[in-house]
């Protein structure tokens, strides 16, 4: 709708996981490190958690273009409480059929499967997305799967992405079994400011736009509502690019950004960290027009 308006080839700000679009901020590339250092390193067990829409998903989906040829993945990206068995769903992601009945014939068969993919040079490595809704059970039956293993290296590497409740979980005493087993962890945090602006300069570069599309002030009001969340970031950008274009703006400014936000609050859009009408307009306006000029002259926030 306003690519053309502002010299866009695609829409920089979608919710939707991308990795031509991911922006490695100093601790998405850590976390990213973190989970190539587990790969080489050959942990059993990988955790990455984070709070929703921090990046977690889509960190992953770039990280699986990266793994490599002779990698065998499966890949589990959504869970909830009626999961069912595990097993049946590793079964899935692998691409292994059996139809027995029988959980230990079910077992067996995975296993001379991951058996046959190491004897041929490949490494398998089991994906879990949300692993914060895993069951007790599920979790439990995950780490009698990590006791398999050949030549002492593991025949099965696990990674779990899950929001910090997974963190939760997992230090409960009934698991510390499986705690002990995690070799590699990173909790992804927020953007800073200064990251806020540098994150959508890059997304905008990305889908042919100018890194100036948003002036200093308009990138410091999307930090200030979304606390630096990525996915809030995206959401707050795309309503201003929505919003500038109808008043045919060919900037985002703080006003373009400001009315876009009452906007959503209008349709019932409340749950943004720094909502406009918290406080006073004007002394909304001057608060971030104060931090954007920090972030222009360098002080740390």
């Amino acid at each position: 709708m306003y690519e053309a308006f502002y010299g866009l080839s695609e829409k920089p700000f979608s919710l939707l996981p991308d990795p031509d679009f991911l922006f490695l901020s100093h601790r998405h590339r850590k976390a990213l490190n973190m989970l190539e250092f587990a790969v080489l390193g050959q942990a059993s067990f990988t955790l990455i958690t984070g709070e929703v829409g921090t990046g977690k998903t889509l960190m992953i989906k770039h990280f699986l273009r990266r793994i490599g040829e002779n990698a065998n993945i499966g890949l589990i990206e959504s869970t909830h409480h009626g999961f069912g068995s595990l097993l049946d769903w590793m079964l899935s992601a692998f691409g292994v059929d059996d139809h027995s009945r029988k959980p230990a014939v079910r077992y067996r068969k995975f296993i001379e499967f991951l058996e046959a993919e190491h004897a041929a040079g490949r490494r398998s490595f089991l994906i879990i997305d949300e692993a914060q809704n895993l069951s007790m059970k599920a979790l439990e039956e995950l780490r009698i799967l990590s006791n398999v293993n050949l030549e002492k290296k593991p025949i099965l590497q696990v990674i779990l992405a899950g929001q910090p409740e997974l963190l939760e979980k997992l230090n409960r005493p009934q698991l510390r079994q499986f705690a002990q087993r995690i070799s590699v962890s990173y909790q992804l945090s927020a953007f800073t400011p200064q990251e806020t602006r540098d994150y959508i300069r890059y997304r905008v570069t990305q889908a042919g736009g100018s890194a100036n599309l948003f002036d200093i002030e308009a990138s410091t009001a999307a930090y200030w509502f979304s606390q630096g969340i990525p996915r809030l970031i995206n959401l707050v950008c795309d309503s201003a690019l929505v919003h500038g274009f109808g008043e045919g703006w060919n900037r985002i400014s703080l006003r373009c950004m400001l009315e876009a936000l009452e906007t959503l609050q209008t349709g019932g859009l409340n749950n943004l960290p720094g909502i406009v009408g918290t406080v006073d307009r004007h002394q909304l306006s001057a608060d971030i027009r104060n931090m954007a000029e920090k972030i222009r002259v360098g002080v740390p926030l």
